[in-house]
């Protein structure tokens, strides 16, 4: 039997990342820092030091004295900056929120951590603070259109619509060249049922970027609103053509298809509905310890017919229930809604 070998206290651990670094071994170092972090995110010290590392590691700079780059507090901010984005990177929500914080805490008004700490605390649910980090990022740089871009995503999370598409008709406004704003802007116009005004959004940022398939994609969902089929599925198959796996597009593309009655394609695309790189999911598998049917022999088998999407789901495939029966299946149950 091996002996155990105990386990290093935070000094300990601390001490052993130094020599680490100090001898050049920096992903060791930045590797043992990150298990420091995870168990105490504040802890200072630890976190100037894999700020240090992680700049070593993706910036040629031949210093390697310890002090006199922690006593540059310009490049520490901005290493700790780049330390937030690695641990964001990671979904390290935490210890990002802390080494944005101590980038502002050397630099009070480095608007790039401010808007970097609204991103992290947007995603860990604590959208007022999010919100007024974007707010106190673009008080001090009013032209900061990332921040105002994050902020109206920030403000169409909280359902504050008409907030969000001010937000976002200012960043069109200082900067016209902003693909993503007007793809934004585009969605959020056709969540408040302005279709032609959302059109019209989704076809500017096409015109400045024709290859990105979001835009593609919303400008789909624009014309399917509008019953506009042929072009809708026009619009899913080029943001598919641009991005094959693109799961949202294949969902999508599957309505407009049925619609037109090509349910080979349609119902195999319409799989993907279930797909977890779907944003905002409206249908979810079935929560029952079964395999799904795939069209393969029912001889004696048991199925189930699951209503999905409400009552005139269910109503529609209970025609199905005889046919099912008849290609051999022992036993066909169907779940109902209660009334």
């Amino acid at each position: 039997m091996n002996p155990s070998v105990p386990a290093l206290s935070p000094a300990e651990r601390y001490q052993a990342s130094v020599s680490l670094y100090s001898s050049g071994r920096l992903a060791e170092a930045l590797a043992l820092l990150d298990e420091m972090l995870q168990h105490d995110p504040a802890h200072a010290e630890a976190m100037d030091l894999a700020a240090v590392c992680l700049n070593d590691l993706y910036v040629d700079a031949d210093a390697k004295d310890l002090k006199a780059i922690v006593d540059d507090a310009l490049d520490l901010a901005e290493a700790h900056n780049d330390l937030g984005g690695w641990f964001y990177g990671r979904r390290q929500l935490t210890q990002a929120e802390h080494a944005y914080r101590r980038a502002l805490s050397i630099k009070p008004d480095f608007t790039k951590a401010m808007n970097n700490l609204g991103l992290v605390l947007r995603d860990l649910g604590r959208e007022a603070e999010a919100e007024a980090s974007f707010l106190h990022a673009l008080a001090i740089a009013p032209d900061y259109v990332t921040a105002r871009n994050n902020l109206g995503v920030l403000l169409w999370q909280l359902k504050r619509l008409p907030e969000a598409e001010a937000a976002y008709r200012d960043v069109v406004s200082r900067q016209p060249g902003d693909v993503s704003a007007h793809n934004n802007l585009g969605l959020l116009l056709l969540e408040l049922n302005r279709a032609p005004e959302a059109e019209q959004a989704c076809r500017q940022a096409l015109a400045l970027n024709a290859d990105v398939p979001e835009a593609h994609n919303n400008l789909g969902n624009v014309l399917w609103q509008q019953g506009r089929i042929v072009e809708a599925i026009a619009a899913y198959r080029q943001a598919l053509a641009l991005r094959p796996d693109y799961v949202g597009a294949k969902a999508n593309l599957a309505l407009p298809l049925l619609c037109i009655g090509d349910y080979v394609q349609g119902w195999a695309l319409y799989e993907s509905r279930y797909h977890e790189a779907i944003g905002t999911r409206s249908v979810f598998p079935p929560p029952v310890p079964y395999p799904q049917w795939r069209g393969e022999p029912l001889h004696g088998k048991s199925l189930l017919v699951w209503p999905e999407q409400g009552f005139g789901d269910g109503l529609q495939f209970c025609r199905y229930l005889s046919m099912l029966k008849a290609r051999g299946a022992a036993k066909v149950s169907v779940a109902c809604q209660p009334p």
